[in-house]
């Protein structure tokens, strides 16, 4: 769980270290600058809350962008443009880290494990996991286990 919000302010660091500073010469401009900084950050925190709390239910796009009080096009430019990767990569690594914390935690049937990190099916699961980590969740399972 710690590796995850750890990634989570990564992902803010970064954002925040994109947006470029303009050296204003009056408060004005500083402020303005500041202020739309901060409502990237306040967005992003709402959209991570979001995919932290519901990570294991289905999330549509239309969800989230309506989370982030935009339209799915403009949150799908806004989120990569923020974090550097598409929504969807986010997510997927997000549930993948999520399984793997629940594999290390819980002796859970794959497919139960699979719908609980927000995957659909067991073989989409698998392949993300084997895809990211070279190994089959049972055999991480197995490894990080001791057995």
């Amino acid at each position: 769980v710690y590796l995850l919000y750890a990634r989570l302010y990564e992902y803010l660091g970064l954002m925040v270290g994109k947006v470029p500073l303009k050296k204003a010469t009056n408060k004005k401009a500083l402020t303005n600058d500041s202020l739309q900084n901060q409502e990237v950050i306040d967005k992003m925190d709402q959209i991570f809350t979001f995919i932290e709390e519901r990570y294991g239910e289905p999330i549509q796009l239309e969800d989230i962008a309506d989370v982030a009080g935009f339209t799915p096009h403009y949150f799908t430019r806004f989120f990569k443009r923020n974090t550097g990767v598409t929504f969807v990569q986010f997510l997927t690594e997000y549930r993948i880290n999520m399984a793997k914390s629940i594999l290390g935690t819980e002796e859970l049937p794959m497919i139960e494990l699979a719908e609980k990190a927000g995957f659909n099916s067991v073989k989409t699961f698998h392949h993300f996991f084997k895809g990211d980590f070279g190994i089959s969740p049972k055999k991480y399972q197995t490894l990080i286990s001791g057995n």
